[in-house]
């Protein structure tokens, strides 16, 4: 939090991206696709994320402004892309598994080492982005 209120003082655009808290059908591919866990696991587990993000939007000074996409489906990855319009953008991809609690396959792509695939999953997140319900928060 401390690292992203610091972008936020500075100016930045922050976007989240969660699974859709209400929407049963999204929290039971969740269920399917993941290790044992009720819905209301996921449930819970997605709003204590969504608090943690309003908090994180309050930052004091914030110049910047945060926002919330909901997904009304589980991803095939995750994905974390700092500073993607520029030369030395990155971006961290986490393959999800199936019915596994082991760590996640994770690799990074730099937009100046391999502008190829980085922009494929800049491009992979705008389209997860649209299929969103967005909530913003300013200050």
């Amino acid at each position: 939090m401390y690292v992203l209120g610091q972008r936020l003082a500075a100016g930045a655009t922050i976007r989240f991206v969660i699974l859709d808290p209400e929407l049963d059908g999204s929290l039971h591919q969740a269920v399917l696709q993941s290790f044992e866990a009720p819905i209301e696991f996921w449930r819970d587990t997605l709003k204590t994320t969504e608090t943690v993000i309003e908090a994180t939007a309050k930052t004091p000074n914030s110049k910047g402004m945060v926002a919330i996409g909901y997904v009304p489906y589980v991803p095939s990855f995750g994905l974390a892309l700092i500073d993607p319009d520029q030369a030395h953008g990155i971006c961290f991809v986490e393959l999800y598994q199936h019915r596994s609690s082991e760590p996640h396959p994770t690799f990074e792509l730099r937009a100046a080492d391999d502008p190829y695939w980085f922009e494929f999953f800049r491009d992979q997140f705008d389209k997860i982005w649209e299929s969103c319900r967005v909530k913003t928060f300013t200050q």
